[in-house]
């Protein structure tokens, strides 16, 4: 931690610039680990609980559309996050605030 602290104060760390398009890709990126993890847990779980219940495939297969709700909104909310807390980065300013709002993308504050 000293290093760093020494580095930082040095001078040596220099900003770095970084393209619009690459901030959305690494947001596109974070959303698609993270959507295919919570997906692939989440029909899994699905899909036991319905062959342990006995239930009907279609049941399953009406269930999954919730997940896939999810799961598309889930991605959208994290690509906006990473790309508010990069912009945040890149301007100098410390990550903003990780508070959880349903409608974040489409409200500014």
């Amino acid at each position: 931690m000293r290093t760093q602290s020494a580095v930082r104060d040095s001078g040596a760390v220099t900003q770095r610039k970084s393209s619009s398009i690459s901030v959305w890709i690494l947001g596109a990126c974070v959303s698609l680990l993270t959507v295919t993890a919570f997906v692939m847990l989440s029909l899994g779980m699905l899909l036991g609980l319905v062959t342990f219940l006995g239930l009907p495939s279609i049941v399953g297969e009406v269930l999954m559309v919730p997940i896939a709700v999810a799961a598309l909104w889930i991605a959208i909310w994290i690509c906006f996050r990473v790309v508010e807390v990069e912009n945040a980065l890149a301007q100098g300013a410390n990550a903003p605030e990780s508070t959880f709002q349903l409608a974040k993308p489409w409200i500014t504050s």
